[in-house]
């Protein structure tokens, strides 16, 4: 791939890097990367996963803009208050980098659906923020045989796993076997703006190293991050459980 002199310019920093050059940058231009969920993790995701030149980009939600978002989703403004999150947030990637294409589904993910969504994509991207949804797209990406870069943030804490299917490797489920229970007062839980920036960066930064094949992910893996004490941490998951979805160790049919 020749890049052209504006392409150059416009990743420069990037190009540099080791896994990069003008090979990386292809495989980027060449990718697509589904985000389900454009709010407080989904909007620093798409927003560079645009900037790194990512050629096609879903995003996917149902929501439209409110006052109470604009605190952590970091895509909008006053201006698009009453403005459904996934045309928004694609106003945005057209104007930040027209080498990406962005494909705005103001829609909510169901078990139905599901499948067929996932199928279209390269890697997804779950910025969604109830586990009923992480379900239905680990699911679907499972059986479908699609990565999935998982997050979940609330109050000071954050963490990120990537799931890639196959193998012996532990599917949601296996780890989260069942939601946590609801808080009794039904208040969502509150959350530090800046938490679900940097959780939905980390989810963005794992794309690109999977579309590009540099460096480790967290396949395999869970970090943790504690921001209220900067205690960040990565543990080491399990294998498969013998969970609903994927079956036993070793039991490739489940999949």
């Amino acid at each position: 791939m020749e890049l052209t002199p504006d392409a150059m310019e416009r990743y420069d920093r990037q190009l540099t890097l080791a896994g990069f050059g003008d090979r990386g940058q292809e495989l980027l231009s060449q990718a697509s990367v589904l985000v389900i969920g454009a709010g407080g993790l989904g909007s620093p995701a798409i927003r560079y996963l645009a900037g790194a030149g990512i050629g096609r980009i879903g995003i996917l939600d149902s929501d439209s803009v409110d006052l109470s978002n604009l605190h952590r989703q970091t895509l909008y403004t006053m201006a698009d208050i009453g403005t459904p999150k996934a045309v928004a947030a694609a106003a945005v990637v057209a104007a930040v980098n027209p080498d990406s294409r962005a494909e705005p589904m103001v829609m909510r993910i169901d078990v139905a659906s599901a499948p067929g969504i996932v199928a279209a994509w390269d890697v997804v991207i779950d910025a969604s923020d109830t586990f009923d949804t992480r379900y239905v797209v680990s699911d679907a990406c499972w059986r479908g045989g699609v990565t999935a870069i998982e997050a979940g943030i609330g109050g000071y804490f954050g963490q990120v796993m990537t799931i890639v299917p196959g193998a012996d490797a532990a599917c949601y489920r296996c780890i989260f076997p069942e939601p946590p229970a609801p808080d009794p007062s039904g208040r969502r839980p509150g959350v530090l703006g800046p938490v679900a920036g940097a959780i939905g960066c980390m989810q963005a930064i794992e794309a690109i190293k999977l579309v590009i094949g540099h460096g480790d992910t967290l396949a395999g893996r869970i970090l943790f991050g504690d921001f209220a004490t900067f205690d960040l941490s990565v543990a080491e998951v399990s294998g498969r459980q013998g969970c609903t979805l994927c079956g036993r160790p070793g039991d490739t049919a489940a999949c």
